[in-house]
């Protein structure tokens, strides 16, 4: 887990989470953020991102009830430190776990979003990209349209 993130990180993360759960209200999905740990385990890998959606019931590793073994989307706000290992190794880890369907990337930096989606085949796509802040991404895994001006927001990127 990272400590000591930016404004503009807490910002766009406060931002997306916040939009979540009100999208989200009601429906058959839930979002978490920042201190719910997911965890692969083909390849051991427990770690905290920084926006979690579980579609259906959530699958939990054990009792403490602090760790979800099926997410459907996975967000990532990227700040310097960790843009390279999230773009990179640990979109490879996070590729093996079956029940997600969609990886976004928000960088903190500036304004930048990526959504990657999984196909039935179980291939993994880029299938939008944006730096225009009046730009909207779409999320299929659970059918929200986006905007950017609101992730955004107040977050002085």
């Amino acid at each position: 887990m990272m400590a000591g993130a930016s404004f503009a990180h807490n910002r766009t993360n406060e931002n997306l989470s916040g939009i979540l759960y009100n999208y989200l209200r009601g429906k058959s999905c839930q979002s978490f953020s920042r201190d719910f740990r997911v965890h692969i385990p083909e390849n051991t890998l427990f770690t905290y991102p920084d926006v979690v959606v579980v579609c259906g019931n959530p699958e939990l590793y054990d009792e403490e009830e602090d760790t979800i073994l099926n997410p459907t989307l996975i967000v990532e706000v990227l700040s310097k430190s960790t843009a390279s290992y999230d773009r990179g190794e640990k979109f490879a880890l996070y590729r093996q776990i079956h029940s997600l369907k969609e990886y976004v990337i928000d960088d903190s930096t500036k304004v930048w979003a990526e959504v990657w989606s999984k196909h039935k085949e179980g291939l993994w796509t880029l299938v939008q990209e944006t730096n225009r802040i009046e730009d909207n991404i779409y999320l299929e895994a659970i059918d929200l349209r986006l905007s950017l001006e609101d992730v955004y927001r107040n977050s002085k990127v």
